[in-house]
């Protein structure tokens, strides 16, 4: 991988081809030199995005569908455990899907993308299958292959995923704010796809013949991201990852204050985006969640053009203020009307979340 002038990635297509020549004008998400750009380079730029945006779909979009899950579990599935017992299922989900990206990141700059890529799709599938033989009542079947095991299936995707479209950019500009916001808007598309399904097929087929199509749906999305999704910005080096190096550049951006009060405030965010995600369903009527996704899909992509205009950090940071004032409408929630309301301003004002990559590498990206 080399860098022009312009500070955009170069990338080739392998070791003994030509180098990739940067793009200019509207073709702002190809990585080629200006008047020299080939088509195998636009082709491997979108081809990527799009991958990412499967995964998404599988990934992150089957975790924020968990509302449809808990809905069914309090009233059906799991009625002897308490909403709040149920809830740990889906967040012990979140938690592993974004915390595996300390495991996941050094192996992807190690050069693993294919082995997390691969091995992550084969784990969640498994995961998911598995999920549909959860005898009813055994919250603990349930935990360990949605909680437990999906969740590890969705953490070896995520960082490759999301790496792979963003190394092809150097800089967190416009380009890079729209791929990456294309690419998350994956997410609201699967939780769409899911909640629709699951909502059907769970009252007409039961929770096992329910479960097992959905598993077999996301098994052939991952299987088509997979396919899409290529990596030449790191090389397999043969050697395993340095682990003191990772705790010592740790160390560094612990005495880095705009990071740490970032991540800070990335936390503390995600923790109050998932309390309309998991119980708005349970909460109003099942459609709610599904119309709170559908107009994310739209506020997941807007941020992205926005934010290249008026800055990163004061999108999240307003966008943050206005998601905690929707939350606190949920109070007053009444009518079919008020939950449609709230539902889509929920949508928009939390759709931030699709910029937080590139917010948080923002600061010395040469440093990450």
């Amino acid at each position: 991988m080399e860098k022009s002038e312009d500070a955009t990635v170069i990338t080739t297509e392998d070791r003994h081809t030509p180098t990739s020549q940067n793009a200019t004008g509207a073709a702002d998400l190809t990585m080629t030199e200006p008047g020299k750009r080939t088509r195998k380079d636009t082709y491997l730029t979108w081809s990527n995005i799009l991958g990412a945006f499967l995964l998404q779909v599988c990934g992150f979009g089957y975790t924020t569908s968990f509302g449809v899950y808990q809905d069914y579990y309090t009233r059906v599935y799991l009625k002897d455990s308490s909403s709040s017992l149920i809830s740990w299922v889906g967040s012990i989900n979140a938690f592993i899907v974004i915390s595996a990206g300390l495991v996941t990141g050094p192996l992807y700059d190690r050069g693993y993308f294919y082995h997390l890529l691969y091995g992550g799709s084969l784990v969640t599938a498994i995961s998911l299958f598995m999920l549909s033989l959860a005898q009813q009542g055994a919250y603990y079947q349930i935990f360990l292959a949605q909680g437990v095991g999906a969740g590890i299936g969705g953490g070896l995707l995520y960082i490759p995923a999301i790496s792979a479209v963003s190394a092809r950019f150097t800089s967190g500009g416009r380009a890079r704010a729209t791929a990456l916001t294309l690419v998350a808007s994956g997410s609201s598309v699967g939780a769409v796809v899911h909640p629709i399904m699951l909502n059907s097929t769970l009252q007409r087929w039961g929770f096992e013949a329910a479960a097992r199509a959905n598993a077999a749906l996301i098994t052939g999305v991952l299987v088509v991201g997979c396919a899409l999704m290529r990596d030449k910005s790191h090389r397999k080096s043969g050697s395993s990852p340095q682990w003191r190096g990772l705790w010592k550049l740790a160390g560094k951006f612990i005495r880095d204050g705009p990071y740490v009060c970032t991540s800070a405030g990335m936390m503390i965010f995600i923790v109050a985006y998932y309390y309309p995600v998991f119980y708005i369903q349970l909460d109003a009527y099942s459609t709610a969640l599904v119309i709170m996704n559908v107009a994310a899909i739209v506020g997941r992509i807007a941020p992205g053009f926005v934010a290249g205009r008026i800055g990163v950090a004061h999108m999240s940071t307003f966008a943050t203020f206005a998601c905690s004032v929707v939350i606190f409408g949920m109070i007053g929630l009444q009518s079919a009307t008020s939950v449609i309301v709230i539902a889509i301003l929920l949508a928009f004002s939390a759709a931030v979340i699709s910029l937080f990559g590139t917010g948080h590498c923002g600061y010395d990206r040469r440093r990450l």
